[in-house]
Order: C-alpha cells, then structure tokens, then sequence
C-alpha cells in the first residue's frame, strides 16, 4: 500500500565507501527516479510527497508529520525529536545511551527558523505550502517574507488555490529551487 524510495547516498565510513564503492551519476539518478515515478504512478500509486507513494487513503502519517511540520517524538538511539520549539537528537552511542546520557544535541528553533522548516518541509508534498494555513500559523503571508515572483514566472514554483508548490516535473531538483526561494528572503 505504501512506498518511500529514496537515492542511495555513500556516506563516509560505511561498508560501501571503504570498499570504494561510488555514487551513481546525477543523470542516471534522475533518469532512474523518474522511471521509478512512472512506474509506480502506472499502477495507481498517488506521488504525494518527493519520495513517497502510497495507494488511496494509505499516505504515511508517520511522515506526513515531519512534512507538515508538526512535534514528534523519537526513543532510542540516534532519534530525532521536535517538540517546544527545539529539535533534539540522541546520542548514536549505545554506551552513552544505556548510562542515560541519551541526549546528543538540542537546537534551540527561533522564529526564522521554524518559518524555513516550514517552507522547507511542505514544499516537498504534492500541495506544497497552505497559504492560508501559514498564515494563520505565522500571522504573516509568505509572499511578505519571500519574493518568489521569479520563481513563479520560471515555472520552478505554482501558485494555485491557496498552495504553493514545485510542480511534479521539477520534484528531483526540489532542492535547489528551495534553496533559491530561501536566498529571496525580504524581511529581518
């Protein structure tokens, strides 16, 4: 019923760097994630966030948490937790861990920050940012905060009833265009 598929990333120091494995070409990574869209929206898979698909009615709660920006709390080791404002991460070590030094960081998440997370987050669901619903949250419009005209007129960003969002075709290079409406910041 459900699917997430992400991009393998060799990360240093694992199993697969040390025996010199490489990342794939970015081309060959966007040419198979399509592909990978395709296939699953040809049987029946809705595409509602970046990475995941599910049948209708099974989107991940789980994760639809952490796109809408939500509090969530994470237990044991290496668990992330966003709650009172602050993203709390434990301890990777299981040492540390069992003699209850379980708590590796905690980020304190101003105001800038949480509106970033926002914007970050949402944009990678199929319906990307309520209008209304950031508005009601941050009592202020988006379009106050961000110049995204731009981004609008290049096709890279839709504005369509109450929504902004990165239209399904540039999903794979969501992160850039991200970055740039984060660079197009109009207020301190």
């Amino acid at each position: 019923e459900h699917i997430s598929t992400y991009s393998l990333i060799i990360e240093k120091n694992t199993l697969l760097a040390i025996k010199k494995q490489k990342n794939i070409e970015e081309d060959l990574d966007e040419e198979m994630y399509q592909r990978i869209c395709q296939r699953l929206q040809e049987k029946n898979y809705l595409h509602y966030e970046i990475s995941n698909f599910s049948k209708e009615g099974y989107e991940s709660h789980h994760n639809l948490t952490y796109w809408n920006n939500e509090p969530y709390y994470g237990f044991g080791l290496g668990a992330s937790s966003y709650i009172d404002n602050k993203r709390i991460e434990n301890t990777r070590s299981w040492n540390d861990y069992i003699k209850g030094k379980r708590i590796k960081t905690i980020e304190q998440v101003s105001l800038k920050d949480k509106i970033e997370y926002e914007i970050l987050l949402n944009l990678r669901k199929k319906e990307g940012i309520s209008l209304k619903s950031f508005q009601k949250k941050y009592h202020q419009e988006l379009k106050e905060l961000y110049s995204y005209e731009e981004l609008l007129h290049q096709g890279l960003l839709v504005e369509k009833q109450e929504h902004l969002f990165i239209p399904e075709n540039k999903w794979y290079i969501s992160n850039e265009i991200i970055v740039r409406l984060l660079e197009r910041q109009v207020y301190e």
